[in-house]
């Protein structure tokens, strides 16, 4: 049995918030600025008070 060579990447950025909420994006390659910063826009889209962002693995 042959196998394909041919590997997919897929990466995966989320978030959880201070109620239990889970947002995420998948993507293929690796992650960079465009990807990140298209996932905070989209993170502060509507809302109206502070919050702090907590970033790991970059």
């Amino acid at each position: 049995m042959l196998a394909n060579a041919n590997r997919s990447k897929q990466s995966e950025i989320s978030t959880v918030t201070n109620k239990g909420q889970m947002l995420w994006r998948v993507f293929s390659n690796a992650r960079n600025t465009k990807i990140m910063i298209g996932f905070m826009k989209r993170l502060v889209h509507g809302q109206q008070k502070s919050f702090f962002l907590i970033l790991n693995n970059l």
